[in-house]
């Protein structure tokens, strides 16, 4: 199933999202055109998120009682998971949305390294990346290839601590990326080799920076993809 936008931005849709709902609706204030949602409300919109690294460090649960997908990360790891939504061709345009929270049930050796982060033009090995970790209340901005002023990493009050709901936003448009934690811009980058990063897809995922046995139980509540509008 396609789904055709205005050139220059175009997305493909998997047929396995039609199965739990496509919203394609335009959000003027945002410029952006919403062309997928799931807020896990049904376990086969849980079962259309696809395991894309992390490997057998990962286990990943739906939760019924809080329509919620449940992620716990064992060692030092990044648990990262794909909706069913690429880009037509390499280097798309496109924004994801995702609200989650690190658990109290957290290892307390690991809060302080645990962290949510989501990804845009992930493939090939590369990636734009927006990770905010609670226990600390501060943010990174990164690329994957690394690359000239690369991280942007910062503190703000805006995130919220451990245990409490935290919205990521990472946006790109051609060579610039800007990432938001609820609803506030707090960084951007204007890539000089955005050749570097070529991917299709967008991700999402719950990961540990300290090595250790032990890593950091989440969840995920609602994940939004959005194509930006000119």
């Amino acid at each position: 199933m396609n789904l055709r936008k205005p050139k220059p931005f175009r997305l493909r849709l998997a047929a396995l999202c039609a199965a739990v709902g496509l919203l394609a609706v335009v959000s003027s204030a945002a410029a952006v055109v919403y062309v997928y949602k799931n807020g896990f409300n049904t376990r086969s919109g849980y079962k259309e998120i696809t395991q894309t690294g992390g490997g057998n460090a990962c286990d990943k649960g739906f939760v019924k009682e809080s329509t919620s997908m449940r992620i716990e990360v064992e060692g030092r790891e990044f648990c990262e998971y794909a909706p069913p939504v690429a880009g037509d061709r390499d280097q798309p345009d496109h924004e994801i949305i995702a609200r989650g929270r690190i658990l109290k049930d957290t290892p307390r050796n690991v809060r302080e390294h645990s962290f949510l982060g989501v990804r845009v033009r992930v493939g090939n090995g590369s990636y734009y990346e927006f990770r905010v970790n609670p226990g600390l209340r501060d943010f990174k901005l990164n690329r994957e290839p690394g690359g000239a002023g690369l991280p942007i990493a910062d503190g703000t009050g805006q995130i919220e601590k451990l245990s409490e709901d935290n919205t990521l936003r990472l946006r790109v448009t051609g060579d610039k990326v800007t990432a938001f934690v609820n609803g506030e811009p707090v960084a951007t980058y204007n890539d000089p080799q955005i050749g570097k990063v070529t991917g299709r897809r967008v991700a999402f995922g719950i990961g540990n920076s300290k090595s250790s046995q032990a890593g950091p139980i989440g969840l995920f509540e609602s994940v939004r993809v959005g194509v930006p509008t000119p």
